[in-house]
C-alpha cells in the first residue's frame, strides 16, 4: 500500500502491527495504552494513541474517532484483554461502529474462522449452519458492524481470518510451550485453516481498497489444509524437536476430519496469490 494511503488500525498487536508496518508512516495505530512494544514494532513516523475501546466513556471514544478516523479506512484487528470473555467482540464492535465519524470510507473489521459452520466438509461464504459459542460471540460482533454501519451509511468489510501464525508464532508452538511430555488432545486428523501473518496482513489492506470487497464477508485462509497431527509433526521435526503425542490414534479410515474453510473465492476477489500457499514450517 502507498506510504501516503493512510490507515486507522485499531488494536496494534500481533496482526495490527504487521498492517501498520505495511502502511508506513502515514498511519495511526490505536491501542489500549500508548507505551511502546518492542515485540510489536511499529513503522518510524508512525502515530501511537492510547485508547481503551471496551472501557472509555463513549463520549471520550467518540471524539477520538471523530478526529483520527475522518476520511480514511479503519481497520478494527482488536484482541480479546486477558480477564475478558468472549463478549468482548461484540461490545467492542458495536462500541467502534457506533463512534466511527459519518465520513470514515470504510471499516474493515477482522473476524475469525470460528464464524464459519462447524460443518465436516468444505466451507466458503455462502455455506450456512450452526457454529459453537466462540462463533456465536463472533457472528454478533460481525452483525453489529453490518447493522450499524448500513443505518450510517458506513462501508463495511468483514474479513474472517484462519489460525494466525509467522515469526514468532509457529504451528503448533502453543504444544511445544506446555514442555517435555505435553499430550496434544483428540486424534488431530483434523484439517487445519491457518494463514501466515504476511498474506492475513495483505488480504486485509487489499479489501480496505477493492471497491468489490465493499458489503462483503471474506475469508482470509491459505488453500493447505494438511491435517493438523501432520502439520505439528512436520513444524516439530523443521525446528529440531520431536514430534507431538496425540492422546487418540488416526482414525482407522484415515479421512481427514472438520471443516476446509474456502478462500479462493476471497483470494480472486482481491486479485490476491498468497506469499504462503502451502503452510512455512521452522518458523520460531
Amino acid at each position: 500500500m502507498r506510504d501516503d494511503a493512510g490507515v486507522l488500525v485499531v488494536g496494534g498487536g500481533y496482526l495490527g502491527s504487521a498492517i501498520a508496518r505495511l502502511v508506513g508512516p502515514s498511519v495511526t495505530v490505536v491501542r489500549r495504552d500508548a507505551t511502546p512494544r518492542p515485540t510489536r514494532p511499529l513503522p518510524a513516523g508512525a502515530r501511537l494513541v492510547g485508547l481503551d475501546l471496551s472501557t472509555g466513556e463513549p463520549e471520550d471514544v467518540r471524539r477520538a474517532f471523530a478526529h483520527l478516523a475522518a476520511e480514511r479506512p479503519v481497520v478494527a484487528t482488536l484482541a480479546r484483554p486477558q480477564g475478558s470473555d468472549a463478549r468482548f467482540y461484540p461490545i467492542a464492535a458495536r462500541r467502534l461502529a457506533e463512534a466511527l465519524p459519518d465520513h470514515t470510507t470504510r471499516l474493515v473489521w477482522i473476524s475469525s474462522t470460528s464464524a464459519c459452520p462447524d460443518v465436516d466438509g468444505p466451507v466458503d461464504e455462502h455455506t450456512t449452519g450452526p457454529v459453537g459459542p466462540r462463533g456465536r460471540m463472533q457472528r454478533a460482533a460481525e452483525e453489529a458492524v453490518r447493522t450499524i454501519c448500513s443505518h450510517r451509511g458506513i462501508p463495511w468489510v468483514i474479513v474472517r481470518l484462519g489460525g494466525l501464525y509467522g515469526p514468532s508464532r509457529p504451528i503448533g508452538g502453543w504444544w511445544t510451550r506446555r514442555g517435555p511430555g505435553a499430550v496434544v488432545p483428540g486424534h488431530g486428523w483434523i484439517a487445519t485453516n491457518l494463514v501466515h501473518l504476511a498474506d492475513a496482513a495483505r488480504i486485509v489492506l487489499a479489501a480496505a481498497r477493492e471497491p468489490r470487497a465493499e458489503g462483503r464477508t471474506l475469508l482470509a485462509v491459505a488453500p493447505d489444509h494438511t491435517p493438523r497431527r501432520l502439520a505439528y509433526a512436520r513444524a516439530a521435526c523443521a525446528r529440531g524437536e520431536p514430534p507431538p503425542r496425540f492422546e487418540a490414534p488416526i482414525p482407522t479410515d484415515r479421512r481427514v476430519r472438520g471443516k476446509r474453510v474456502d478462500g479462493s473465492h476471497t483470494a480472486t476477489l482481491l486479485k490476491y496469490r498468497f506469499l504462503h500457499p502451502v503452510h512455512a514450517y521452522g518458523l520460531r
